[in-house]
């Protein structure tokens, strides 16, 4: 017996309670220097600050 595509896919979608909740998107724009970039631990802890703020 062989498995459709659609039943397969990791990117299959079931609905949940959580489908029916408000849905919020917080849009972060970033200006990153090309010059001098932050360590990449720096760039999540500010993006996790701004989140929070």
């Amino acid at each position: 017996m062989t498995s459709s595509p659609a039943e397969t896919s990791p990117f299959r979608h079931e609905e949940t309670d959580r489908d029916a909740a408000p849905q919020y998107v917080l849009p972060l724009v970033v200006h990153i220097e090309k010059a001098a970039p932050p360590a990449r631990t720096d760039a999540l802890e500010t993006a996790a600050r701004a989140v929070l703020t």
